[in-house]
């Protein structure tokens, strides 16, 4: 599974590298890492501890 990932994980690491945000603003990852994470199935949590870029992303796991 990992491996089938490897491409996919790249393309993460280059775009996140290409925004160059500072600190407690990086807007941009936010919204690119987010939205990734949703169409995954991830709820997304903004606004963490009153930052307005901090964010959670928890996804519930359904055992048989």
């Amino acid at each position: 599974m990992i491996e089938s990932r490897a491409t996919q994980v790249l393309e993460i690491v280059d775009m996140l590298f290409s925004f160059q945000e500072l600190g407690f603003e990086a807007f941009e990852s936010q919204r690119y890492i987010t939205t990734l994470l949703a169409k995954e199935g991830f709820t997304i949590e903004k606004g963490i501890a009153g930052i307005p870029s901090f964010w959670t992303a928890n996804v519930r796991l359904l055992f048989w």
